[in-house]
């Protein structure tokens, strides 16, 4: 991916020859979820996909990532005087051994942070955490706009929070309160088939073929504080961090605050004039009143 120029560069022939290594049946996945045997699906699959050429797997892309820590800052309108800040770290991919603690510390750190910035300062509506996981890597952040006033409190909140995960385990159990929330908001999202099938999708090329799906439950009841620790200590440092803000070169209620103040000068500039032409109506029938 890119800026506009660099994927305006590519030609049809560059795209047709990814997609050829890229899309080959050594490297794709097929979930399946539903009431349906191993015999309908073996022949559902020789009928769609039964005449794919066979070709070999492409080579792992080289991992190549720019050391940290990282500090960028990014500028444009908002709607008010606020300031996004996020805080992060790159991760791992989606099939990695260290995915569910870390979607455990999602839900742990979002709930501090909720308790501390609006709940005990009243600071923000919505500060959070978030996973994103690709197959090779993945980002953990946690994010938060406040009004830019409260920019040091936020930054110096979301950097406490890290180091005191650093410092120390979390209780047990606000651990296991946070691995039940997780749980309960992957099975809200997994309510039918074509959701599964996606939740399946992510990490099927890594399973080994003899093995069964993962148990996320159980994989997330598991979780320790003592993994939590570990997957801050490992992820959260200068090499893997970084630190975004983004502030507003103009804040959109500054040109309605501007408006608005334009508009109540061209009323008394109004008023003052009708004040005028009325002084000066009432000046000339006086001047008549004492010709005649």
């Amino acid at each position: 991916m890119g800026d506009d120029a660099y994927l305006a560069s590519y030609t049809r022939a560059e795209l047709v020859d990814f997609h050829w290594q890229r899309y080959t049946p050594a490297n794709a996945g097929l979930a399946i979820v539903g009431s349906a045997t191993q015999e309908q699906v073996a022949a559902l699959v020789e009928r769609y996909f039964g005449d794919l050429p066979a070709r070999p797997a492409p080579p792992k892309p080289p991992e190549s990532y720019p050391k940290g820590p990282h500090q960028v800052s990014v500028y444009g309108p908002v709607e008010r005087h606020q300031i996004t800040l996020a805080l992060g770290a790159r991760t791992v991919g989606c099939a990695h051994a260290d995915r569910r603690p870390l979607e455990v510390l999602e839900e742990l750190l979002g709930q501090r942070l909720l308790a501390e910035l609006r709940f005990r300062r009243g600071l923000t509506y919505t500060p959070w955490a978030y996973n994103v996981f690709h197959r090779d890597s993945g980002y953990f952040a946690a994010q938060v706009t406040v009004a830019d006033r409260h920019e040091e409190w936020a930054r110096d909140t979301l950097l406490g929070e890290i180091d005191e995960l650093t410092q120390a385990a979390p209780k047990r159990r606000e651990v296991r309160a946070a691995a039940r929330l997780v749980w309960a908001n992957w099975a809200a999202a997994d309510e039918n088939n074509y959701e599964r099938a996606a939740t399946l999708a992510d990490p099927i090329l890594d399973w080994p073929a003899d093995q069964p799906p993962p148990d996320i439950k159980a994989e997330l009841a598991a979780v320790t504080p003592a993994d939590i620790n570990r997957v801050v200590r490992a992820y959260f440092v200068p090499e893997r961090r970084f630190l975004g803000r983004h502030t507003p070169l103009f804040a959109l209620d500054n040109l309605a605050e501007g408006f608005e103040d334009r508009l109540r000068d061209a009323k008394r500039l109004a008023l003052l004039a009708l004040g005028a032409a009325a002084v000066h109506f009432i000046w000339q029938r006086l001047a008549r009143a004492q010709r005649q």
